[in-house]
């Protein structure tokens, strides 16, 4: 067989098989992303989305220097048939984003009226200091395979997830969740990525997810890939911050190799998985990658 029809096989099989990935993607975001407030009135993470959608549209919009007056109308007619289903569920009464809209309704409304902007959805920029050295903040981070087996506080994980909650995303949406795995569960989790081969023991492994029905429309296909990714930096940098070290472990696999995932600890099909993160403390004299960087001249375009 020659060179020729050898490679054109090996395109065909590489076409054939990006084929049957692209057709599961598409099945799992046309099944799972929301089309508008219909959707939100009968499935509740879509009342969600809706909502989230809406509010941060007024608050945006009450950001800019001259503020269309009056303005909203779609987003009043949204709260109208939306705030009250959502008020019907009891357990959505605490929820931020059920308070988020209904402070935005009342300052939608307040604006509208009197040209009042309300606090509670537009405030002054806080004040902030520049970090003295946010270089060697940045170029500490590295990526480690070598671990000491001293545990990660729960108290630690969760200022890690409180801090890297604070990620910017599309219209403040927060699709994100991340599951942090120890003991055995690491192990059953891990056959899943081949890339943390040689790391042990992992301490804890991070696997960051995002919610598919946080999304809406044809133009958010891919918007969860992007939100999970800052998410996962994030997260990362947090823990840098709070002196523990991380390696980024990349879920670039089959659709197959992402549902055993699913299978193994419990995610549902409307998770998309993005990410795991290893965690722990660095042992004594553990080396880490160079991990050679582009300077300015190569990024800046």
């Amino acid at each position: 067989m020659s060179f020729r029809v050898k490679r054109a096989l090996r395109r065909f099989k590489f076409s054939g098989g990006s084929l049957v990935e692209f057709a599961r993607d598409w099945r799992r975001y046309t099944k799972f992303a929301f089309t508008g407030v219909r959707d939100a009135q009968v499935n509740e993470k879509h009342l969600e989305a809706q909502l989230t959608l809406d509010y941060h549209r007024v608050e945006k919009g009450l950001t800019f220097k001259e503020p269309k007056r009056p303005f909203g109308a779609s987003m009043a007619e949204h709260f109208d048939q939306l705030v009250p289903l959502a008020a019907a569920k009891s357990e959505h009464g605490d929820a931020f984003w059920y308070k988020a809209a209904v402070n935005a309704d009342e300052a939608l409304r307040r604006w509208n009226d009197t040209g009042e902007v309300d606090e509670r959805v537009a405030r002054a920029r806080r004040p902030r200091e520049p970090l003295k050295n946010p270089e060697r903040f940045f170029e500490s981070r590295q990526s480690i395979r070598n671990f000491s087996g001293r545990p990660v506080e729960e108290s630690i994980l969760d200022r890690a997830v409180g801090i890297a909650g604070n990620a910017p995303s599309v219209c403040n949406r927060q699709p994100w969740q991340v599951r942090f795995l120890t003991g055995a569960q690491v192990a059953e989790a891990r056959v899943f990525q081949n890339g943390n081969r040689g790391i042990d023991p992992i301490p804890v492994l991070a696997v960051v997810t995002v919610d598919a029905r946080m999304f809406n429309g044809r133009g958010e296909r891919n918007q969860g890939w992007i939100e999970g990714g800052i998410f996962g930096a994030s997260l990362v940098y947090a823990f840098h911050a709070l002196g523990v070290d991380t390696c980024m472990l990349n879920m670039s696999v089959t659709n197959a190799v992402a549902d055993g995932l699913r299978k193994s600890i419990g995610l549902a099909d409307h998770d998309l998985v993005i990410t795991m993160i290893a965690v722990g403390y660095a042992e004594e004299g553990a080396l880490a990658p160079r991990s050679a960087r582009r300077g300015v001249g190569g990024i800046r375009a």
